[in-house]
């Protein structure tokens, strides 16, 4: 149409249109008017100080609220220390800050704290995955995928994420070359039920809160460099049908409440550093097929 509206230049406001003939024409004060036609950012026009910047997070902005004047970031950031704590994002190599950059001003989708789909809190934690693959770049092809899609969407060579109702279930990310320790975020995504980071270089040890995901039935962290006692808290996995964690560098003894779990029918623990005994409450998997425990100090 032909009707002008007023906005606030220190916002965001995407205008969304579909086809190629469509123009809008922006006037400034004291500048000329300016046309614009096509698939600009192929999804509409953004006008507004708080709009996406292409390569803006190689600048390493500060992510301090207190240093952001629109209400979207505003909004954004304070969920996100909500979710991870203040003090990572201050680390500007971390990869929370990495993740928090993007979703802020570099993810076309341009996600809000109300949103439910996309959902702002589930696409952080994916991007925060994809940081930890070594060279992480906001140009990377991952990245580049992801961020031209719904989080749901993305499925790319057998890894990626699937959802149900707009909440991931599945999460994939094998052999990407992820470093560094498991982000305790992943508990944000409360409706997994199967994670498989086989064959990267994840460290340290497993997280208590991947515990807490109570609808969990495979778990996959096998060829990793994990190290660390495999906790009590696997107990918390009720639904749990299948756990590998082989071929890590896992020490301690395997906890007594990993046999109250009645649903398993696969543990793999083969070539770590556990030691002691086989508890004899094992005989209460009566669901178990396969026990891999070669390999290690028993």
């Amino acid at each position: 149409s032909n009707e002008k509206c007023t906005i606030d230049a220190s916002e965001c406001y995407s205008f969304t249109y579909y086809g190629i003939d469509v123009k809008f024409e922006v006037s400034i004060t004291g500048s000329e008017s300016q046309t614009m036609t096509g698939e600009h950012l192929k999804k509409g026009l953004l006008l507004g100080g708080g709009c996406i910047k292409e390569g803006m997070c190689m600048w390493k902005p500060s992510l301090d609220p207190l240093n952001m004047k629109d209400t979207r970031s505003i909004a954004v950031m304070k969920k996100l220390v909500a979710v991870s704590g203040p003090k990572v994002f201050s680390l500007k190599e971390s990869p929370q800050y990495k993740a928090a950059c993007w979703v802020l001003y570099e993810d076309p989708m341009r996600t809000t704290v109300s949103d439910k789909s996309p959902n702002l809190v589930q696409r952080y934690v994916v991007r925060l995955f994809l940081a930890l693959i070594e060279g992480d770049s906001t140009v990377s092809d991952d990245v580049n995928e992801f961020g031209k899609r719904h989080e749901c969407l993305w499925w790319k060579d057998d890894d990626g994420v699937e959802c149900s109702k707009n909440e991931i279930r599945k999460f994939w990310l094998r052999a990407k070359g992820l470093q560094g320790s498991i982000p305790t975020e992943i508990s944000q995504l409360s409706q997994l039920v199967d994670i498989n980071f086989w064959g990267n270089e994840l460290s340290g040890t497993i997280p208590e809160q991947l515990y807490s995901l109570s609808m969990l039935e495979r778990l996959a962290l096998n060829r990793n460099r994990l190290t660390g006692a495999l906790s009590s808290g696997v107990g918390n996995l009720q639904k749990l049908v299948r756990l590998s964690l082989a071929t890590n560098m896992m020490d301690g003894m395997i906890p007594e409440e990993l046999f109250d779990i009645q649903s398993l029918r696969t543990i793999s623990l083969y070539d770590n550093r556990f030691t002691g005994t086989i508890s004899a409450n094992i005989g209460n998997l009566t669901d178990l097929r396969q026990l891999i425990l070669g390999r290690n100090y028993l």
